[in-house]
């Protein structure tokens, strides 16, 4: 036999593997199922807690950056959106201005006139003047606040118009004061235009933000006129001191091809005459007929596109927080418009450059003196432009321009000739904090519940085997002898929470029941506001503003009262007086809407009407004469077939007016203000047929036109307006 003989050691050992087993099963013996049914509850619960707290963290991670780049994404649209809306809106006006039959033939009257200043001699101490301005005043200026120090020689204009105008209209006035005179008095044919023409130039320029405004003669690029009248007044762009500016490269693009209607964008650069502050422009080509006259330029205001960019140094409101911002930046990757950093610390932001070395010491020399990075400042690389402008616009991680680690997002504008991106930042440490804070507090949660837990299950393990106690205890007693207690069965069953069950079921019936109902309701109540305001105000309500007020600066009211609309009413056949009135109303409101007017209100047989009140028209005023003259038209054809014609008596007003939601029980959208009381009284001086409008109007009326003043003795001053047929006759007279 093979194998080995047992020993005393082998012995030993089986005897303690068996004391080990003993005892276990003692212990689990002795541990009560109350115990068990704890740990078992704590266990499932800790690991189920763990597990969703991992993953629940993780896609809190991912939805957090979701959210990061959906909101900067919004914001960045935002701008985008606010900033192509004012570019375009801008050249539209410069394109505008271009053509008006004024700026043609201003354009004309200053060429001719400055041709006949060069022929005389403006005399030594005019030319005297000029070089002593530049030496003593204008240089030591630039310097200032450019530290660029240009022989002051090379800054003299030469030709004796330039020396004659700008002796007697940039010498007597302080650089950067915004003074400028109307009328030198020295008796040119120059200054008599001036001092016709300039202050209507100065206001429109003022009206609609320029900075300046500028009318240049084709030939050799002189501008012959100047609203500011900065030291490139009077100047060649060709061959004088600033033949090498934004402007004359705009003005010789302009000449090169000269189309009508075209605008050409010089982008922000330091520009000299405005003693190195940088500044854009926007040119225009000037046409007399076919004949190319001129070219308008204007020059962009950098306040606006900042108040844009920085939503008017609120930040917070825009969900930036204490480290976001938005910006412009150039195709070269400079700023165009001002660091938020460098408006609310202007020192903390030096510092930051300079650690971050973005600048160079004449940069920041030039920010600290001319009060903007805008240009100066570098914010961003010409590779993540260039990926931005073909499509992409992803999140970047990076260090923005003070050093510091952020995430940006781009995205190009897109307006002709504007090479500039939208640029949202905002520091990475700022962003990822509520993370942070989000998973210390759920480790103190997980924490409180874990105890809160433990307490919960032990209680609840004690009540859930009371009924098991109970029947050991009764069958203790049994086995023991001792009389039975009789007791009553256990409660708590599944028919309880059976029960239950359906009851929870019938509620969530009845509460989706009840929030398809409340859907339903809103969407009516929605379908009819869009129905009964416009647009705009009725989106306001549904977001909860009652509050809609407006103040509309630029409008143009017209009021009909419809002569023999009384009688109609009175008619005995209600039904067709009815169906007869409801057509007019539709008459008039189609003929509105066709010229981009929309009602305001019909009170008794006066009909309201408004245009510019949703929506801007520059020519608001020729609308609204269009509608006037077409509402006589149609409603001529539209009351033959009634026994009293409507012939209305209109008037129509330009000005400024209140619109919105009046009253609080009741909201009723109105249009109220001055203008409205205007337009009313002319249309009651009006006759049946006429057109009466105001002087305010009247400013505005294109040349197909044609008005006479009402001498009646009312107020306000009142004309009489027809319209010229295509063959030279009146047609729809007033």
């Amino acid at each position: 036999m093979s194998g080995r003989a047992s020993t005393p050691l082998d012995g030993a050992a089986d005897r303690r593997r068996g004391l080990r087993r003993l005892s276990l099963r003692g212990l689990v013996r002795n541990v009560s199922l109350a115990s068990w049914l704890t740990v078992v509850v704590l266990t499932v619960t800790i690991l189920s807690i763990l597990a969703v707290s991992v993953v629940g963290l993780g896609h809190i991670t991912n939805l957090s950056g979701s959210i990061v780049e959906s909101r900067i994404g919004a914001l960045r649209s935002l701008r985008v959106s606010e900033v192509e809306k004012y570019l375009n809106t801008t050249m539209s006006q410069v394109r505008a201005l271009a053509e008006s039959p004024t700026t043609v033939e201003a354009v004309i009257e200053f060429t001719d006139a400055f041709r006949e200043l060069n022929a005389l001699d403006p005399g030594g101490a005019a030319a005297d003047g000029v070089s002593a301005y530049y030496r003593d005043v204008f240089v030591p200026g630039l310097k200032d606040t450019s530290g660029s120090a240009v022989p002051w020689q090379d800054l003299v204009p030469t030709g004796n118009a330039a020396v004659h105008l700008q002796y007697h209209y940039v010498v007597p006035v302080e650089p950067g004061s915004g003074s400028v005179i109307d009328d030198a008095g020295d008796g040119s044919r120059w200054s008599e235009i001036h001092r016709e023409s300039h202050a209507q130039f100065v206001d429109l320029a003022g009206r609609l933000g320029f900075e300046d405004l500028y009318l240049v003669e084709p030939s050799a690029g002189t501008v012959v006129y100047s609203a500011a009248k900065a030291p490139d007044f009077a100047t060649s762009l060709d061959r004088g001191p600033y033949s090498a500016s934004a402007l004359a490269s705009l003005a010789r693009a302009v000449r090169a091809d000269p189309r009508p209607g075209a605008v050409t964008v010089a982008d922000f650069a330091p520009y000299p005459p405005a003693l190195g502050r940088p500044v854009g422009f926007l040119g225009s080509p000037i046409f007399e007929g076919q004949r190319f006259a001129g070219i308008l330029v204007v020059r962009i205001p950098l306040d606006r596109l900042n108040a844009i960019m920085t939503a008017g140094g609120d930040w917070a409101s825009e969900g930036l927080q204490e480290t976001g911002e938005t910006y412009l930046v150039g195709i070269d990757g400079r700023m165009r418009s001002v660091s938020r950093m460098f408006v609310e610390d202007p020192e903390a932001y030096f510092a930051g450059v300079e650690a971050a070395r973005s600048m160079s010491e004449s940069e920041i020399a030039a920010v600290r003196a001319l009060e903007t990075t805008v240009v100066f400042q570098k914010a961003a690389d010409l590779d993540t432009l260039q990926e931005n402008a073909s499509g992409s616009r992803g999140l970047y991680e990076t260090r923005n321009y003070l050093g510091r680690e952020v995430l940006s997002s781009y995205e190009p504008i897109r307006a002709d000739g504007f090479d500039w991106f939208v640029t949202v930042e905002v520091e990475r440490e700022e962003v990822e904090e509520p993370l942070v804070r989000f998973r210390r507090n759920t480790l103190l949660v997980v924490s409180i519940f874990v105890l809160a837990i433990t307490f919960l299950a032990v209680a609840w393990a004690r009540g859930a085997l009371e009924p098991v106690r109970a029947i050991s205890e009764r069958l203790r007693r049994t086995l023991e002898g001792e009389p039975s207690v009789e007791e009553g069965p256990p409660t708590g069953g599944p028919m309880e929470m059976g029960a239950l069950h359906d009851d929870i079921e019938r509620m969530t019936a009845m509460a989706e029941q009840r929030q398809a109902e409340l859907e339903r309701a809103a969407d009516e109540r929605i379908e009819t506001l869009r129905g009964l305001l416009p647009p705009m105000i009725a989106e306001r309500l549904e977001a909860g503003d009652r509050l809609v007020v407006e103040k509309v600066l630029q409008s143009s009211v017209v009021v009909l009262v419809l002569d023999g609309l009384g009688e109609l009413i009175r008619g005995e056949d209600v039904a067709r007086t009815r169906e007869a009135l409801d057509r007019i109303v539709d008459t008039l409101d189609s003929l509105a809407g066709d010229h981009g007017l929309e009602r305001i209100k019909v009170v008794g047989d006066v009909y309201f009407a408004g245009c510019g009140l949703s929506h801007p028209y520059l020519d608001h005023a020729p609308r609204a004469l269009g509608f006037a003259f077409d509402a006589i038209s149609r409603l001529d054809e539209e009351s033959r077939d009634l026994p009293q014609p409507l012939i209305p008596a209109t008037g129509v007003h330009s000005g400024p007016v209140s619109v919105g939601l009046a009253g609080s029980s009741r909201l009723l959208y109105d249009v109220w203000g001055e203008s409205l009381s205007v337009t009313y009284r002319l249309a009651q001086r009006a006759r049946p047929g006429e057109v009466l409008v105001s002087e305010e109007t009247r400013e505005f009326l294109p040349p197909e036109y044609t008005v006479q003043p009402r001498d009646d003795g009312g107020e306000p001053a009142a004309w009489l307006v027809s319209r010229t047929a295509p063959n030279g006759s009146e047609a729809n007279r007033g």
